[in-house]
């Protein structure tokens, strides 16, 4: 038994046994904490926004008629564009039909990739220990109830990975990957606009002030935010 342990320690010790391991993790504690949510139906916005959006219909989604209509279908001075959380609905449904246990699902697995995601960048930053740390604070934390629970809480899921992501590749010197998932969190849900002032920290506090380094760094997210922004302006 105690060579079993001893294995498996050796496994998680590895740097794809600590990433296997900490997917586990978030899964398991996200299922646990919110497997409740599952028998959950549709109420309050997810009336509104899947079950009577006209573009939700179980069938192929209609893309380009999702991206050039507002997160409230038809109803543009609500001011809201959030395209890619409807096409995810909208794959939903015409996958799994209109069965709520189907979305629940979905966000609970986001939330879990969410956690993850952190994890991998406050390891990057700061040491494994670290990366365990936000793991689990991250996934104990009970202001995200509403975000995981609630069907239309998976904009701001979504917002959360593709921010993440877009973080983690800018760390990386990804410059124009990093501006794509940033693209895709804005698409998503608008409040991926706060990574922006974290990314610009994370390269001041790593390599300091220039001019022309800050240009090559933001120049692809400024073109994400005029894509996304002549996108809005058209829609709405």
């Amino acid at each position: 038994m105690l060579n079993r342990f001893n294995y498996l320690f050796s496994v998680i010790n590895t740097k794809r046994g600590r990433l296997i391991f900490a997917v586990i993790v978030a899964l398991v504690i996200s299922f646990a904490l919110f497997g409740n949510s599952l028998k959950g139906d549709f109420v309050f916005d997810d009336t509104i926004v899947v079950v009577g959006n006209p573009l939700i219909k179980g069938g192929v989604p209609d893309i380009g008629e999702i991206f050039s209509t507002s997160y409230h279908a038809y109803q543009p001075r609500t001011g809201l564009y959030r395209p890619l959380t409807i096409l995810s609905f909208a794959i939903n449904a015409s996958v799994f039909g209109f069965s709520p246990t189907s979305f629940h699902v979905v966000n609970v697995i986001l939330y879990a990739l969410g956690a993850f995601l952190l994890f991998l960048l406050a390891s990057r930053l700061a040491g494994n220990r670290a990366g365990w740390i936000s793991l689990l604070v991250f996934l104990f934390m009970p202001v995200h109830a509403e975000a995981v629970a609630s069907i239309v809480g998976s904009a701001e899921l979504l917002a959360l990975v593709f921010g993440l992501a877009s973080l983690l590749a800018f760390h990386s010197n990804r410059f124009w990957q990093a501006s794509l998932w940033f693209l895709l969190g804005l698409l998503s849900k608008e409040i991926t606009i706060a990574i922006i002032p974290v990314a610009l920290m994370m390269s001041l506090v790593a390599k300091g002030f220039s001019w022309r380094r800050l240009m090559r760094e933001f120049v692809p997210v400024l073109i994400s935010v005029t894509v996304y922004s002549a996108l809005r302006w058209y829609a709405l």
